[in-house]
């Protein structure tokens, strides 16, 4: 995996973003709204694929086009870690993010999940709190995420719900 480096943040997102506005990031969106993956979410958007998808990856292109970026280096991951294992359990809330929207990148994973048969490394995160509920975050978990990668071989089987911990979806999780 490429070494991610401050410098390469704003291109990152970038990418991200210019992803999100082609075809197969909207066909995604519309098979996972399909899935019922968002029927959480009140309104049309819940019973009708074409907007949840359309309300969805709108709503992660104002996250990210919003979000302040921060690179943590791999000393401060190595810290993390280790102080996350003496933290009791909690439900993360507003006031303990940096930012009201936020893309945030680590020189190495954070934290680690399973993709099918292999463990994969979590190496980015985007959130924004949701409009009108100021108890709510929503974000993305972005695994392998490399400086130049072309985002237009994302596949629907490349990505699943993020749930939180009361098991509402709480986002997407992008692989690849």
């Amino acid at each position: 995996m490429t070494e991610i480096r401050p410098v390469d943040l704003p291109e990152i997102r970038n990418q991200i973003i210019a992803w999100l506005d082609e075809a197969s990031a909207a066909e995604l969106w519309y098979k996972m709204a399909a899935a019922g993956h968002y029927d959480w979410v009140s309104g049309r958007a819940s019973t009708e694929p074409s907007t949840a998808g359309s309300v969805f990856r709108g709503a992660e292109i104002l996250r990210l086009q919003n979000s302040t970026l921060f690179y943590v280096a791999a000393d401060m991951v190595e810290l993390a870690t280790v102080a996350a294992r003496s933290i009791p359990d909690f439900q993360l809330a507003p006031e303990d993010l940096p930012s009201e929207a936020g893309f945030m990148a680590f020189e190495r994973p954070i934290a680690s999940s399973e993709l099918g048969d292999a463990e994969v490394g979590i190496t980015a995160v985007c959130w924004a709190r949701i409009p009108g509920r100021s108890e709510a975050v929503l974000g993305s978990i972005y695994f392998l995420l490399r400086p130049g990668r072309d985002f237009s071989g994302l596949r629907q089987d490349h990505a699943e719900p993020a749930r939180g911990r009361d098991g509402a979806a709480a986002g997407v999780r992008a692989r690849w």
